[in-house]
């Protein structure tokens, strides 16, 4: 498998026994994982104990921009597939290629240890989604709460309208009885 980044080819890297990644250690040290994988691995308690991933997650971003920073990378596991980059965290630190075929992501180097340093466990990241979710509908509340108060307005100038015209019309009687 090739990097989607650079082109070099992709090295398979144990993490346990049941979990092994494909990094691109001779190349832009970007990091594939199938599809699930980096779930897996986003927490910073997920595998603490690996010095294989410690290292990588420790990895230190290169200080040019990242390769796959420039235009939408291919999937090196689908041919003829674009990945899509979304916003992996919260904060809007990391943002991660993901092909819509396999699943599979694509973290330039660096990312892996700012996710993980991200969310450090379960509660964490929770407490991301939670910000993330109030910060996606506080804009929305606050035009709520100024269609409320326009409305509440309106709703207002009309009453007094109709209470001055009763009371014009009030006095106009009280006019004629005099």
């Amino acid at each position: 498998m090739q990097c989607p980044a650079c082109q070099t080819p992709l090295e398979r890297i144990e993490i346990a026994s049941d979990l092994a990644l494909d990094a691109c250690t001779n190349g832009c040290r970007g990091i594939w994982f199938d599809n699930q994988e980096l779930q897996a691995l986003d927490d910073a308690d997920e595998f603490a104990d690996s010095p294989v991933l410690e290292l990588i997650a420790a990895d230190a971003e290169p200080d040019s921009a990242p390769q796959s920073q420039a235009a939408r990378l291919g999937c090196p596991r689908c041919a003829g597939i674009k990945m899509r980059r979304f916003w992996y965290t919260a904060s809007r630190q990391v943002e991660v290629d993901q092909c819509g075929q396999c699943g599979g992501c694509w973290l330039d180097r660096g990312e892996l240890g700012r996710v993980r340093a991200e969310y450090r466990s379960a509660a964490d990241r929770e407490a991301g989604v939670a910000r993330q979710v109030e910060d996606l509908l506080a804009p929305a509340e606050a035009e709520q709460d100024a269609m409320t108060e326009a409305a509440d307005a309106r709703l207002a100038g009309r009453r007094r309208g109709r209470l001055s015209r009763a009371l014009d019309r009030v006095v106009a009687h009280v006019a004629e009885w005099l």
